[in-house]
């Protein structure tokens, strides 16, 4: 076991919680979620699901499947006692 909170692994076999968000859902998500990172997105425009990655790509449009419209790139959440930058997005698509 580790203190460090993104330490983690979902065991196979056996539950472990998600979440699927649906439109309207605010979410705050941090750097390391993004092709390209936060430096990447513009605010107004939209960060797209990709197809075979597990990262968000900023877009100008809103995409076909799971999108979320940029409202912020100077958010800060904690994990642990760490302060990290963070983006607010809307869900807007899924």
């Amino acid at each position: 076991l580790s203190a460090y909170p993104r330490d983690f692994t979902n065991v196979a076999d056996r539950p472990h919680n998600i979440f699927k968000p649906v439109k309207g859902d605010l979410i705050t998500v941090t750097d390391d979620e993004f092709v390209g990172g936060i430096a990447s997105l513009t605010v107004g425009q939209y960060a797209n699901a990709t197809s075979g990655s597990l990262k968000l790509t900023a877009n100008s449009t809103a995409g076909d499947g799971l999108s979320f419209k940029v409202l912020s790139k100077t958010e800060y959440i904690s994990i642990g006692n760490e302060r990290v930058t963070a983006a607010l997005l809307e869900c807007v698509k899924n």
